[in-house]
């Protein structure tokens, strides 16, 4: 291993600091033709966030304006979106019950049944503060809330954790979708393959 000397490369330093780089020679037409169509072919880049998600997105913001106009009609609910730290933990703590008792307000009864479900909700709220402020929201914060959810909320509206158990298909129902599918049934197969292979996975499944 070749050792470097000090003033060797304090030397080559200085030297490349002194040299300049040759311009280069400008496109002709035809390359920058080429160049521009073969941009133009490119794919658009992937967007950062799903069509769905942008949807939620903006259902969550539609939520938070709801919020903030009864109970803080003085200010913008932009800025109070971008003021929330841990100092004001406090509000995003109210929005998280605010979302779940606003279904009540509506209908009468609890539409969040879920534990899952504001947690879930929250997380697009964050979402929705990132866009807002372009830095995420302190972890701090975060934790907060889902302690919040986890403990308080989940007693004082009686959330669940585990899903609703669902009916299990029995035999009788399971030859009888066989046989929708075989016989009346002509939207979910559009090759007469996929039919056969329907009818035989469900065969052994008996």
């Amino acid at each position: 291993m070749t050792i470097v000397n000090i003033k060797t490369l304090l030397a080559i330093q200085a030297r490349l600091r002194t040299d300049k780089s040759p311009e280069p020679e400008p496109l002709d037409a035809e390359e920058f033709q080429f160049v521009a169509d073969r941009g133009n072919r490119r794919r658009a880049l992937r967007p950062n966030d799903a069509p769905r998600y942008k949807i939620n997105i903006a259902y969550i913001q539609q939520r938070w304006i709801r919020f903030c106009k009864p109970t803080y009609p003085e200010e913008e609910w932009n800025a109070i979106l971008k003021s929330l730290s841990w100092a004001t933990k406090r509000k995003a703590e109210a929005f998280a019950r605010f979302l779940i008792r606003e279904g009540q307000s509506r209908t009468g009864k609890l539409t969040i049944r879920q534990e899952s479900s504001p947690r879930s909700y929250m997380r697009t709220f964050w979402k929705l503060y990132y866009n807002h402020t372009a830095k995420r929201i302190d972890e701090a914060v975060k934790t907060h809330v889902l302690t919040v959810t986890q403990t308080e909320f989940r007693h004082l509206f009686r959330l669940k954790r585990k899903p609703h158990p669902k009916p299990i298909l029995g035999s009788e129902w399971f030859i009888y979708l066989q046989y929708y599918r075989w016989v009346r049934d002509e939207s979910s197969f559009n090759l007469g393959l996929d039919r056969l292979d329907d009818a035989t996975l469900r065969l052994f499944y008996i």
